[in-house]
């Protein structure tokens, strides 16, 4: 068997785990650490393009006088952790992956030994932890402030880092300091919380044949989308909990009707609070999620799918696709978006067509609107617009005038007679759509079917039955370069 160099040079770097009995489940740790060493090693190399030379062994022992909130510390070559009985708990491994981190690190980039907030943003990043962290109330600029006030691993710097390594480009921040360890300056607190690029971009597409109506700006670039997929999230694991609202929580500042809210008012006040305390709520899109993979939207934690963490992005185009999905997949949440215009978000903005509203709002620490997103759905279009520095009741008129300005007349239901052969496009995406699945590149029988992505004219839209929607012997207005 012939071994490529870097899988040898993986292979001798990795340093042996000698596991203190007092620790509890010696051969769980062991292999823990074997495991998550490796995955260590294999991010370091595909990051930095450099292998990295462990110690030779590292110790696991046991301590148990920590105090409340931490369970792991390190020096070089020893991993401290809280010890148990039985199998390892799932906080024994998170802080055995953490402490790992460090280990690693201070291998395989001893200059950045004193970066503290590197250290700590890294091993939060790479442990899995970070959920656990975000479930926190705390804005971006509390986080912000707890961290000027100094960096150290206390659980309160560390719900901080949590929050702030949501926000965008988190990843790139620490990937650069990765590839720039030894001469590189420390991770400041604005690098790590840098924003994302936004600009304006608004795009119109048929539901019936998915071509493009209209469209302007840059409708193709990935943005963090607010909360624009809370009925995505809804729809996939609702009808979710009554929950008590309590007082004083910012993310809970959502004009509670009453003492409870249940997910129809969350979606319509877009209540951040709701959806954090939703209990064991998965950080995916159920039905859903084989779509967005599509789109690379890959959420790890519960606030990345709500919006709140703005690591993820989508274009209006992708958006406004995912919507047209969504209305035909579960149109009762589009029921209850109908009054988005007149009892949630976008009440008293004088929006006034006929349709179901979402809203969603990306903002920095100091709250101040980075980009705003107002989608649209009827019977016939998905409209898509985003504002860059600006909250959408400020924008709802434009969106209102743009909707009200498409000619309807051209958007007519067709019979097909015959047999019909789904097919999509080199460039679009196959969805069938159910009554409990939405099936992607496939065709599943007695289901509706649609091509998204590939804007077509009189070719294939949505398939109920006999009868094929699309736009009958026009050439489109418009579409995306």
């Amino acid at each position: 068997m012939i071994v490529s160099p870097l899988v040898l040079a993986l292979v001798i770097g990795a340093p042996s785990f000698s596991v203190d009995p007092d620790v509890g489940a010696t051969a769980a740790i062991e292999r823990e650490s074997a495991r998550h060493w490796a995955a260590l090693e294999r991010l370091w190399v595909r990051t930095t393009g450099r292998a990295v030379k462990g110690p030779p062994n590292v110790r696991v022992h046991a301590r148990r006088d920590f105090s409340a909130g931490f369970n792991g510390r390190s020096t070089p070559g020893v991993v401290q952790l809280r010890p148990t009985r039985g199998a390892p708990t799932e906080r024994q491994r998170i802080a055995l992956r953490h402490e790992l981190a460090h280990q690693l690190l201070l291998a395989a980039c001893p200059a950045a030994a004193r970066d503290r907030l590197f250290h700590e943003a890294f091993a939060i990043w790479t442990s899995g932890e970070q959920e656990n962290w975000l479930s926190e109330h705390i804005t971006v600029r509390e986080a912000r402030r707890r961290l000027r006030r100094g960096i150290d691993d206390r659980p309160s710097t560390r719900a901080a880092i949590a929050r702030v390594l949501a926000e965008a480009d988190a990843e790139r921040a620490l990937t650069e300091r990765m590839r720039d360890c030894e001469e590189g300056p420390p991770l400041t607190i604005e690098a790590l919380a840098q924003a994302a690029q936004f600009s304006d971009a608004m795009v119109v597409i048929s539901r019936h044949s998915g071509e493009v109506l209209a469209h302007d700006g840059a409708s193709a670039l990935k943005m963090p989308f607010g909360s624009t997929l809370k009925p995505f999230v809804v729809s996939a694991h609702g009808p979710g909990p009554e929950l008590d609202v309590p007082a004083d929580v910012p993310m809970w500042a959502c004009h509670a009707r009453g003492p409870k809210m249940g997910a129809e008012e969350a979606l319509l006040r877009s209540c951040n609070g709701y959806f954090l305390d939703w209990p064991a709520l998965p950080a995916d899109f159920g039905r859903y999620q084989p779509l967005f993979d599509r789109f690379e939207v890959r959420p790890r934690v519960v606030a990345e799918a709500v919006g709140l963490a703005s690591r993820l992005g989508l274009s209006a185009f992708e958006l406004a696709q995912a919507y047209r999905v969504l209305a035909e997949a579960d149109p009762a949440i589009l029921a209850t978006l109908d009054d988005n215009a007149k009892h949630g978000t976008l009440a008293d903005t004088g929006f006034s067509a006929e349709g179901a509203t979402k809203t969603g709002t990306v903002r920095d620490a100091d709250s101040r609107p980075r980009v705003g997103w107002i989608v649209f759905v009827d019977d016939d279009v998905v409209a898509v617009m985003a504002r860059r520095g600006r909250a959408p009741r400020t924008f709802a008129a434009e969106l209102d005038a743009v909707v009200r300005g498409l000619d309807r007349a051209s958007l007519v239901a067709v019979e097909r007679a015959g047999d019909f052969a789904p097919g999509c496009g080199a460039n679009g995406i196959a969805v069938s759509v159910s009554r409990d699945r939405v099936v992607v590149d496939a065709h599943v029988p007695d289901a509706r079917w649609l091509c998204l992505g590939a804007p077509t004219v009189n070719g294939a839209g949505v398939v109920d039955g006999r009868r094929l929607r699309t736009r009958r012997g026009q050439a489109p207005r418009a579409t995306l370069e």
